[in-house]
């Protein structure tokens, strides 16, 4: 008789147990796709607000700031000419 019962108390455990986690599964699946919908909105915002500064700023503007970041047209360039079979083995053995 005491077996019956505590078999009946321990799937009762069980089951209660199973239907709180099923319960919590679910909400963490509901909590998750809310995050992932406010993740893409986000993202959305900010693709849209890069295009506004892109599309916001002029050549005139995007030359100054260039040289205000340090990128300059260069002045002077410099061909240098060398041997492209030794200038590839250089290459190679660099890269081993």
């Amino acid at each position: 008789m005491i077996k019956k019962y505590l078999i009946i108390a321990i799937t009762a455990v069980f089951v209660v147990s199973s239907v709180f986690i099923a319960i919590e599964a679910s909400a963490s699946g509901a909590e998750m796709r809310v995050l992932e919908e406010e993740v893409s909105i986000l993202s959305r915002q900010k693709s849209e607000l890069e295009q506004e500064v892109v599309k916001g700023m002029s050549s005139q503007e995007i030359s100054q700031k260039s040289q205000e970041l340090g990128f300059v047209k260069p002045t002077d360039l410099m061909y240098l000419n060398g041997d492209a079979n030794k200038d590839q083995a250089s290459l190679n053995t660099i890269s081993r």
